[in-house]
């Protein structure tokens, strides 16, 4: 759920205090406590058939005792409908994560564990630099007392239960509100529950299903470290959820900037995948729709080295003028050839796999399209400094685009993007 400044800020605030109050309490559920790892927030879920709608999971995170729970805040409300929509939610989301990957699953809690994300407290019994999320929840089970490989053992329970959807789905508020928990939905199935968190006190309400014998393992779980994750992610199709866990995080805020700028100029979260992409068609002035391609790019031949960790990716954010060329109207391709000179001119995007330069003038209309360009045009300075991998100096570029899209987009050529 999008939410106005006041009430995103004042999310922020019980979730860091609710996170910090788990770095020394633990939750007490029907007089037996449990203390928890919180491993990940804010993790960017679709819960509209595969849209990307900016949704995300709040926090995540594994009790001693090996359940997982799924928590998404929601402020008081006396809407039965606002309560059911968490309900359905938390349900979504667990249907999503059942489907990811292990890679996936330990990536999207990287930039948490290793401090690269802000705006919550971090847990104080972690290292910098802890190897992976399995290391991570090695060294958690120490300052329980307990045995690094016990640690292990609650990863891969967190494994398994989230590829079974046994995840507790639970609902954080701030304020005492019977609404929401009478109106969870009625199943035998799932395990739900109510966390009021007011006064540095937690109160909680669960129900559901008797819990399975915990000892049971029945996943090859690999344990594999960031590096390891990121470098053998094994097939992870582009999704706007998937992108950041191979990217450098050098090029993180300028990914989460474009994404910002397609919704505010009108996407409504549908896209196409291929293996290194996914791709958006947003329609134009000229009745025919301009393709973007946000994916990822090999940078090792660029002179990234100090924007990145070993394996991290660069950032793909290509225009695309194919629907203007691919056709038989000669006024169309000379729109779109139009679009694309002026596009290079402003932004320094260079098209791809031809021979020819698109702001060589001793090039003719005719010349050009005799030649194999496909109309997909991508960042280019030179061959070590292209695409996007956190340089400065791309920003510029970017505001370029941004308003050569808006003026594509709506006609505006006034309006700016603060990114």
């Amino acid at each position: 759920m999008i939410l106005n400044d006041t009430t995103e800020t004042v999310k922020r605030q019980v979730l860091n205090k609710f996170l910090i109050h788990t770095f020394t309490q633990p939750l007490v559920i029907q007089g037996i406590e449990r203390r928890i790892f919180i491993w990940g927030h804010e993790v960017v879920l679709p819960i509209k058939n595969g849209k990307y709608t900016r949704d995300s999971l709040d926090l995540i995170g594994t009790d001693e005792t090996g359940d997982v729970w799924l928590i998404v805040y929601r402020r008081n409300d006396a809407s039965n409908a606002h309560s059911t929509i968490s309900w359905n939610q938390l349900n979504a989301y667990a249907n999503t994560l059942r489907k990811w990957t292990e890679p996936e699953l330990v990536l999207s809690a990287r930039r948490y564990l290793l401090r690269e994300s802000s705006g919550l407290g971090f847990p104080p019994f972690l290292p910098h630099a802890t190897s992976g999320l399995s290391d991570a929840f090695g060294q958690w089970a120490m300052t329980l007392g307990k045995k690094y490989v016990e640690g292990l053992a609650l990863y891969e329970m967190t494994m398994q239960k989230i590829k079974n959807k046994e995840a507790i789905q639970c609902v954080l508020t701030d304020q005492e509100n019977q609404t929401i928990w009478n109106h969870r939905p009625s199943d035998t199935v799932t395990c739900r529950s109510l966390i009021t968190f007011s006064n540095e006190k937690a109160e909680i309400v669960m129900d559901g299903p008797t819990r399975d014998d915990l000892d049971i393992i029945t996943g090859h779980w690999k344990h594999g470290s960031w590096t390891s994750s990121t470098e053998h992610p094994g097939h992870m199709k582009p999704s706007p959820e998937r992108i950041p866990f191979l990217l450098a995080d050098s090029v993180i805020p300028t990914y989460h900037a474009i994404l910002s700028f397609m919704q505010e100029i009108g996407w409504d979260g549908t896209y196409t995948a291929n293996q290194r992409a996914f791709r958006i068609d947003l329609p134009t002035i000229h009745g025919t729709p301009v393709r973007i391609h946000i994916g990822w790019v090999n940078t090792e031949e660029q002179n990234d080295i100090p924007f990145r960790t070993p394996h991290q990716l660069g950032l793909k954010f290509n225009i695309d003028f194919k629907h203007f060329i691919h056709g038989k109207d000669k006024e169309l391709w000379e729109a779109g050839y139009a679009l694309a000179k002026q596009l290079a001119a402003r932004a320094r995007y260079h098209n791809k796999g031809t021979e020819f330069s698109i702001l060589d003038p001793s090039w003719t209309i005719e010349q050009v399209r005799a030649t194999r360009w496909e109309g997909e045009m991508n960042r280019y300075v030179h061959d070590k400094n292209r695409n996007y991998i956190g340089l400065p100096e791309e920003q510029q570029d970017l505001a370029e685009v941004f308003r050569f899209l808006r003026e594509v987009v709506s006609g505006d050529a006034s309006a700016s993007w603060n990114y």
